[in-house]
């Protein structure tokens, strides 16, 4: 039969090999700027990069890994890898730049700066004259 089998591999449809029988979308790497300029790429976090890289949820990414490596065909052992492949790279860029403990710095303490910003705003308006 003529024609790439990978290409058609690609545009049939993945079952998930752990017995749910369901469908999964072919993991398909865009360029990773698509429509962003530099600015608003860097400004995106480490989990929006990979949901907009792979187009799915971290959920399904996450279903990718759990499957088992025994028994996976050739194909859906290759999309395992790619994903683990680019969650391990990004991992790491995020680990030695800084930015995953800076982004787990601000969700500690988003509670406590939001109490701080509800106080001065209590202040403020108890500070204000009734008009």
């Amino acid at each position: 039969m003529a024609g790439c089998p990978i290409k058609r591999a690609r545009k049939a449809a993945v079952r998930d090999p752990g017995g749910s029988g369901s469908v999964i979308a072919f993991p398909r790497l865009d360029h990773p700027r698509a429509g962003l300029p530099n600015a608003a790429w860097r400004a995106l976090s480490q989990a929006e990069k990979l949901e907009r890289l792979f187009n799915m949820t971290l959920d399904e990414m996450a279903a990718i890994l759990a499957w088992p490596l025994e028994g996976l065909d050739p194909f859906h052992l290759s999309v395992k890898i790619q994903v683990a492949r680019v969650i391990l790279m990004i991992g790491i860029k995020a680990v030695l730049d800084g930015s995953l403990d800076r982004e787990l710095a601000r969700e500690r303490n988003r509670a406590a700066e939001l109490e701080e910003l509800n106080r001065r705003l209590r202040e403020t308006e108890a500070a204000a004259p009734d008009e």
